[in-house]
């Protein structure tokens, strides 16, 4: 990537999931490629349903709700 400005904004992107007010990994990931050029800008993570539950079942535990 010849731009270090987008290189920096790039590198700053948070990659993996937000659950329960923390980054956390996932088991895969996928990338993102710019259209024009077919290059891999970043890999972020690929949530599963189990991430997705849990991140609603830390939402509504901080809300005070009884899961």
């Amino acid at each position: 990537m010849a731009n270090p400005d987008v290189s920096r904004v790039l590198a700053s992107v948070p990659t993996g999931l937000w659950i329960g007010g923390e980054e956390r990994s996932a088991a895969s990931t996928f990338d993102v490629v710019n259209p024009a050029t077919d290059e891999v800008l970043v890999s972020i993570a690929n949530a599963t349903a189990a991430d997705a539950i849990a991140a609603l079942v830390d939402d509504a535990a901080a809300k005070g709700a009884r899961v």
